[in-house]
């Protein structure tokens, strides 16, 4: 019998957590599984790419520190649950989770929380979504599971869900042949080395760390260009690109460095490169940028920080150093542009690695956990015999004995 998911996004653009969930739906199991999406956001670019594969309904939440708006969420994602005859409801994230987490407990449903980050327990939004029951926690790798143990989750409830890519976008001829139609567009001959970071703008990701080892590179290969893919999301850290800019003004890198912005096309732009660069100063989560490199068989050079070591194999399959350090990250670039057959080695390893991480794994354990919760959820009802209107309609308050 084909059962109902309700997932539950927070944010209107999309990264790294919502490329995760846009993969879920684009690989859904339709035989067993159909999905609707509630996002607490005005539609933006996630909705045009979920558009497809669910039916959405929007809720712009607003700010989580005025109780009314929560409320109102929580009430239209009851709603939600109800009208979808949702079996399973899927939080993309703590902002989402305490609005499904909540909305799933007026309407007796499991709730699956989805963590994509190392939780800071110094959030007072992380620390209320670890208030909020839930049945399930996927975590993106074993440092999340790790820091979520540390924070009291029980560690029967929490399951590691690595992040996957579709590989062949990364790896098949298209990609490829956009290469030189890159360089072409930045000017840059093809014996030009190329190093590039892909990722969202903000402090934690340590774009200005790349920028502080570039004079390092330039010192030995005064050739060498620096491509800078991404932009600030979701609203945060909207004067951190404009702090690079000044950075790489102030260092003398404006012949050197470019700023792409968001980008379709970057598989096309990891090809075009020489060196791929993760250089976050706070641990990562899992680091679907540093796969992304991996895939499109190029040497990567990552921070020693949170689940990348769980991708990259030290001096096998990348390079990993010690964050928030210009120098170092410098020197262990130009290592790799003066030896090409240890690039070559390490791309081809890298590569090899990717075929672990795929989108098509990552969408099939995350079924896994709502058959699991569904099945859980349908023997509980049966031994309990819960009233048959569990969910409250709109207008409708619940009796107290349900509100407990």
């Amino acid at each position: 019998m084909k059962r109902h998911v309700l997932l539950v996004e927070s944010v209107g653009d999309v990264g790294g957590a919502e490329r995760v969930l846009l993969d879920t739906l684009r690989l859904l199991d339709r035989d067993r599984w159909e999905a609707s999406l509630l996002v607490l956001s005005i539609p933006g670019a996630f909705s045009r790419e979920a558009a497809p594969h669910a039916a959405i309904a929007h809720h712009p939440t607003g700010r989580y520190r005025d109780p009314r708006a929560i409320g109102s969420a929580v009430l239209r994602c009851a709603r939600e649950v109800r009208r979808s005859g949702a079996e399973v409801v899927h939080a993309n994230g703590a902002k989402a989770h305490i609005v499904a987490g909540l909305a799933a407990l007026l309407c007796r449903k499991p709730c699956i929380w989805h963590v994509h980050e190392i939780l800071d327990p110094r959030s007072p939004l992380n620390l209320l979504a670890l208030r909020v029951p839930t049945a399930r926690y996927l975590a993106t790798s074993r440092a999340v599971r790790q820091q979520l143990l540390r924070l009291g989750a029980p560690a029967s409830q929490v399951r590691v869900v690595y992040p996957g890519l579709d590989v062949a976008r990364f790896q098949e001829s298209l990609p490829r042949a956009g290469e030189a139609g890159i360089r072409a567009e930045l000017g840059v001959a093809p014996d030009v080395p190329l190093i590039t970071m892909v990722g969202r703008l903000q402090p934690g990701k340590g774009q200005h760390v790349l920028l502080g080892a570039a004079p390092y590179v330039l010192a030995r290969f005064p050739t060498a260009q620096f491509l800078i893919v991404g932009d600030a999301l979701f609203g945060l850290d909207g004067d951190y690109p404009a702090r690079l800019r000044r950075l790489t003004a102030r260092l003398v890198l404006d012949q050197s460095v470019h700023f792409l912005g968001q980008r379709t096309d970057v598989p096309a732009i990891l090809h075009a490169s020489t060196v791929a660069v993760q250089a976050a100063v706070s641990p990562e989560a899992f680091g679907l940028a540093t796969l992304e490199g991996m895939a499109a068989g190029k040497p990567v050079v990552a921070s020693r920080l949170g689940g990348v070591g769980e991708i990259i194999t030290d001096g096998v399959t990348g390079i990993l150093v010690r964050p928030g350090q210009p120098a170092v990250l410098g020197r262990c670039i130009v290592d790799l542009l003066a030896n090409p057959e240890r690039r070559a080695a390490l791309a081809a390893a890298a590569a090899a690695r990717t075929v672990d991480f795929t989108a098509a794994e990552t969408a099939r354990g995350v079924q896994a956990a709502w058959d699991d919760v569904a099945a859980r959820s349908r023997s509980h009802a049966m031994s309990d015999r819960p009233s048959r209107q569990a969910c409250p309609r709109r207008g409708e308050r619940l009796a107290p004995e349900r509100a407990r």
